[in-house]
């Protein structure tokens, strides 16, 4: 097999190595599992339960609304012609579109919430797996998948008798293509524990929803769509592993080969106090932790005084009194200043002439 990383010179120039370590690191990632690397991506955004809809999800949640709009809202001719041209029908003549047809036709409303937010939590971890075209692989595993679940489902009960709707058919297709990672990667596969209570559920309720209405939801097709979902995802998705080569080998000790220039020009003096670490203490003292607005302004300024030479002429404490001797002016609290005084830490006349 051939390696991944690019060849390295242990006696290159300290001038080149941090283009070389960045470029190898690069390719030498490990891709990850869909739900991993959606956790990764969007850490911060799924603590307030928002993350971006992938634009397949929207369309096909779209369509599947629409098509339940009409059946049970819209004039009777169209929901008549929906209902004999869009769900595979039993002992008569098909045509070829209903094998995907029939996975946008749903019974009740209840099975249409429950699928919409499956998709809606189901679909966006696929789309964040950074190999070829995420998007271009995403509607080709729902497109493929839900004619394979007809097709597994019309072969396998070809003397059925009523109607087969397959709305959940996409769902399935994606809860397949999720398992394959997990078996594939399963020390990959990490999300928050709120997921994948909240995913259980919603797929419990589905399932039942199923068992209630199996008249017209036939059971077949949930386990069509999840083997035509876990293929796919093996065909299309990509797994790379790390290659533990020579080159590797060179690549690690490349690193800690600067990692003891780094140290030397040091002196090994590496610890100093992190001035956002201290305005958060300070505003933790003084009760202000509450003000969201200030602690996010002190820590963006904090970050912009790194570039200039405040870090040469002053003590981390003195910044982070300024800091926060500066904030109430820029905010603009006419009924309340915090009490800086109270700090005694910093005298105020030398914070307020930094700020």
């Amino acid at each position: 097999m051939p390696s991944i990383y690019p060849p390295l010179n242990l006696d290159e120039p300290f001038d080149n190595l941090s283009s070389k370590m960045q470029y190898s690191m690069k390719q030498a990632e490990v891709k990850k599992s869909a739900m991993g690397t959606f956790a990764e991506q969007y850490g911060d955004k799924l603590k307030r339960w928002y993350f971006p809809i992938p634009k397949i999800a929207v369309l096909i949640i779209s369509i599947q609304s629409l098509v339940y709009i009409l059946q049970k809202f819209g004039p009777i001719s169209i929901s008549d012609f929906l209902y004999e041209s869009m769900p595979i029908r039993g002992g008569e003549e098909r045509n070829y579109w209903i094998y995907l047809s029939f996975s946008f036709y749903h019974n009740t409303f209840s099975h249409l919430l429950l699928n919409i937010n499956l998709l809606l939590l189901l679909a966006k971890p696929l789309e964040c797996m950074e190999i070829g075209h995420p998007r271009v692989r995403l509607v080709i595993i729902f497109l493929t998948g839900g004619i394979i679940s007809g097709l597994i489902t019309v072969v396998c009960q070809p003397k059925f008798i009523g109607c087969i709707y397959g709305g959940s058919s996409f769902v399935y297709i994606l809860v397949g293509s999720h398992l394959a990672h997990a078996v594939l990667q399963p020390w990959a596969f990490k999300i928050d524990f709120k997921i994948y209570f909240v995913i259980s559920f919603l797929f419990l309720g589905d399932v039942a929803v199923t068992l209630v209405t199996q008249s017209a939801v036939v059971l077949l097709v949930h386990w069509g769509s999840a083997f035509s979902g876990a293929l796919m995802a093996i065909l299309l998705f990509e797994f790379h592993h790390m290659v533990l080569d020579q080159n590797y080998l060179n690549m690690k000790l490349l690193v800690i080969k600067a990692e003891r220039r780094i140290l030397n020009v040091l002196g090994f003096v590496v610890h100093v106090d992190h001035p956002h670490k201290l305005i958060y203490v300070y505003l933790h003292s003084l009760f202000l932790l509450d003000n969201k607005e200030m602690l996010q302004k002190a820590w963006s300024y904090m970050n912009d005084s790194l570039r200039t030479d405040l870090f040469l002429r002053h003590h981390p404490e003195t910044i982070a009194c300024a800091v926060s001797i500066w904030l109430p002016k820029l905010l603009t609290c006419l009924f309340f200043c915090p009490p800086i005084r109270a700090l005694e830490v910093v005298h105020e006349n030398r914070g307020a002439s930094i700020s």
